[in-house]
């Protein structure tokens, strides 16, 4: 189970200073290495990983996000092994996660890989995201990756609606999100337009 702090901490710099008033969010992560981790780590990863995907652990939290958002290469999707994936309507492509790779591109993306017999889909860890903790549209999306052959396939529960609630509390620098070039939204929506759709109120 994930547990988030959020606290004030001391924080050294690299040359010697100590900034004593550094929000730092400390997020107890399902199987990600803290964001400072040493390379050459990759391998042991990499099985930790595969052993909770087996044993059918797919949620993750705002903190691995975090991790895959800053590990990833958006910009060469040949060669990266991390990969966010949203499920957001076609129409709502302008405001994503950062490193989220594009809708138009995914299926191409998937067909290439999947088509390419040197490739191990074990080697590929894909987070996928949606509107909110309430979205259907995230169990599909890994119902249909996993029967392609990833095994590496997890779900941020979480959603846009969690990120920008981490932004409005936290900033931007910490929760950013990128504007697409997909998509018709001209300016950022309320942060209640990705809020669960209530199912009593009114109803009852």
């Amino acid at each position: 189970m994930l547990q988030l702090l959020a606290r004030f901490t001391h924080t050294g710099r690299p040359g010697g200073g100590v900034n004593d008033t550094e929000r730092t969010l400390v997020q107890h992560s399902s199987f990600l290495p803290p964001l400072n981790q040493a390379k050459g780590t990759t391998h042991l990863m990499h099985d930790k990983i595969t052993a909770q995907t087996r044993a059918g652990h797919h949620k993750v939290g705002f903190d691995d996000v975090r991790w895959i958002m800053k590990h990833n290469r958006k910009g060469d999707l040949a060669a990266s092994r991390f990969w966010l994936i949203n499920t957001l309507p076609t129409h709502e492509q302008m405001y994503l996660i950062p490193g989220t790779v594009p809708c138009q591109m995914e299926e191409a993306w998937v067909n290439e890989v999947i088509g390419d017999l040197n490739r191990n889909l074990d080697d590929y860890i894909l987070v996928i995201y949606g509107k909110n903790n309430v979205d259907d549209s995230v169990d599909r999306k890994f119902t249909q990756l996993t029967k392609l052959g990833f095994t590496q396939v997890f779900i941020y529960y979480g959603g846009m609606f969690e990120w920008c609630l981490l932004q409005d509390v936290y900033g931007n620098d910490l929760f950013p999100w990128e504007i697409a070039t997909q998509g018709t939204q001209t300016s950022p929506p309320d942060m209640l337009h990705w809020a669960p759709a209530a199912k009593f109120v009114g109803h009852m």
